[in-house]
């Protein structure tokens, strides 16, 4: 179990009065469930992807809800959309009981967690294991500033970086991050040890498919998988460039609005960032070209 940076900020969230509902989401397999069910012990864990048990969830009254499970994480509750009514009257009615909710599907939990619990729900967003977090080998680890962050939190020390990062105390653990990163990203299963990089790659392929499977037939029930294919690959390999819709489309074999609309399904997947030009100009960053970014 790697240590995570967002551990303090979870904490610091939940004491706070409107920390009692808590919506955490991210792609597939970032860690949400290890890390809500660490971070809150005393919680009931409730998956509600269980088909057998989602009935019986559903069916419970706020009193109920109130009664049985005042402490709770709901796993996969998009899967059923009704229980975020059934907290939100727990939340109205009594002060006491806390929630965590998780769900790996964007569009379809947080319209809604917007619709039923605004200005009741915090949101939060994991994404994959940061080079930081890999250098860690324990839940216990202290998570180090990235070079990055230290840059933003501490200008005045900028010069002690220089004159080569090679110099820096942690550069065998910074290296070994890197090199993991690169070949395999940083999603957290793939840190177990016990894997070889055969089982490493055999992960990310199986990965692949059920994110097309399952993910990308949620959103947008594509019946040809292909073009979307096709686009994705072609943005992993212009990840971090300027983003030419036009000529995405051309290499493709699509219309330009389906390319924004696939690179929206993208983005709500948590598979990729459009980043906006950054202009002093206020309006000009809303003209000019964004950068798209694989995530992972």
């Amino acid at each position: 179990m790697k240590a995570r940076k967002i551990t303090k900020y979870i904490l610091e969230v939940a004491r706070k009065k409107q920390g009692r509902i808590l919506t955490v989401t991210g792609a597939r397999q970032t860690g949400k469930t290890t890390l809500a069910r660490l971070l809150f012990p005393q919680y009931a864990y409730l998956s509600i992807e269980d088909p057998v048990l989602r009935p019986s969830y559903t069916r419970l009254t706020a009193a109920q809800w109130k009664d049985l499970y005042p402490f709770a994480i709901l796993d996969e509750v998009q899967k059923a959309p009704v229980l975020v009514e059934s907290i939100k009257a727990v939340y109205d009615q009594w002060e006491e009981p806390r929630y965590v909710l998780l769900g790996s599907s964007q569009i379809r939990l947080l319209e809604k967690v917007k619709e039923s619990l605004a200005g009741r729900s915090t949101i939060i967003e994991l994404y994959p294991l940061t080079l930081p977090e890999l250098e860690t080998s324990s839940w216990d680890d202290t998570v180090p500033n990235s070079c990055f962050q230290n840059c933003l939190l501490y200008p005045q020390e900028l010069p002690s970086l220089l004159p080569s990062f090679l110099l820096s105390d942690r550069h065998g653990s910074i290296d070994k991050a890197w090199k993991h990163y690169l070949r395999f990203g940083g999603y957290p299963a793939l840190t177990d040890p016990q894997l070889s990089d055969e089982d490493r790659f055999s992960w990310l392929s199986q990965y692949v498919k059920t994110y097309l499977e399952r993910d990308v037939r949620d959103l947008a029930a594509l019946r040809d998988l292909e073009p979307f294919v096709n686009l994705q690959q072609y943005l992993a390999l212009q990840t971090s460039a300027q983003l030419n819709v036009t000529h995405a489309a051309n290499q493709v074999g699509v219309s330009v609005k389906t390319v924004q609309r696939y690179i929206r399904y993208l983005e709500l997947s948590y598979q990729a960032l459009v980043l906006p030009a950054w202009s002093k100009n206020i309006n000009k960053r809303l003209v000019k070209t964004p950068k798209v970014h694989m995530l992972d």
